[in-house]
């Protein structure tokens, strides 16, 4: 029954936004996440990215788009003004009265999964080919995209790491919070080997400083803005309760990874998982006594 239920909604999203064929090359794509960005990218369909949220700004192609800051849109004036067919997203990236004001102005809105697994990226790529009308070259990416993922498994189980690593995300105003189970965090260290000390949680959430300090991270991994300091010199994440207390800090196995790597699961996570074991066996290797 859920698999059923499963298919019916993917055949119902695809049906939502296949265009005609004669409007395939007039579509208007405003992409407000860098994961999607990529795959349109990859299918050579960049030049119908009018605009990107600025977590796009690390890919070359699109320069000559717009970038829109801030990770949700509040202003359906300045997307309506820039007049896309069709507004893509993988998670809820419009407040809720501009998506009600976009859909009333006639806007096509495409909700695509947020799923933090293989499978869920090979989805995307498939349905975002559907919208672009190039199904072969889709499902041609998504064979070179398991591939490496297969590839890259069979890399890391010949050699394990046998660490334990947490990812708080912190700065920017926002709380800082530990990335549990079926985050894009998550995901990203389960990928690289690593046990994640917050899988007894679910999504993003403050996680306490006895939880933290008796799991006791090796490292910790943050976002670039977790590293930022306060006047105080103070860095963000050090101001996750108990972080100062464990291993981890004791050692400076603090780190970031660039930002694109920490946005999803697509077809930059090869080589950020990749990243990640390096900058784990050098961080661990600097401070092993």
């Amino acid at each position: 029954m859920q698999k059923l239920k499963f298919y019916y909604a993917l055949l119902c999203c695809v049906a939502c936004f296949i265009a005609p064929a004669s409007a395939l090359a007039s579509l208007r794509l405003i992409v407000l996440d860098s994961t999607t960005a990529e795959i349109i990218i990859a299918l050579g369909a960049q030049d119908q990215i009018i605009a990107t949220s600025s977590s796009a700004d690390f890919l070359p192609e699109l320069t000559h788009s717009v970038k829109l800051p801030g990770f949700k849109q509040g202003s359906s004036e300045t997307l309506f003004a820039l007049k896309p067919t069709h507004i893509v997203q993988t998670s809820e990236r419009l407040q809720p009265q501009t998506r009600a004001q976009l859909v009333r102005l006639g806007i096509n809105i495409i909700d695509l999964n947020d799923e933090s697994t293989l499978s869920g990226a090979v989805k995307r790529i498939h349905l975002v080919g559907e919208l672009l009308g190039r199904t072969a070259e889709a499902t041609e990416l998504a064979a070179r995209f398991s591939q490496q993922m297969a590839e890259l498994k069979q890399e890391v189980q010949a050699e394990p790491l046998n660490v334990k690593g947490v990812f708080i995300l912190a700065g920017g105003g926002r709380p800082t919070v530990a990335g549990g189970r079926d985050t894009h965090a998550a995901a990203l260290l389960g990928f690289a080997g690593v046990e994640n000390i917050a899988d007894v949680m679910q999504g993003y959430k403050i996680m306490s400083q006895e939880a933290l300090v008796a799991a006791s991270p090796d490292f910790i991994l943050t976002n670039q803005e977790g590293l930022h300091t306060d006047q105080h010199g103070l860095a963000a994440v050090l101001k996750a309760p108990g972080v100062q207390h464990t291993t981890a800090y004791t050692k400076h196995a603090l780190f970031s990874l660039p930002g694109r790597y920490l946005q999803g699961v697509g077809l930059s996570t090869p080589t950020g998982v990749r990243l990640l074991r390096t900058q784990i066996k050098q961080v661990l290797q600097e401070h092993t006594p």
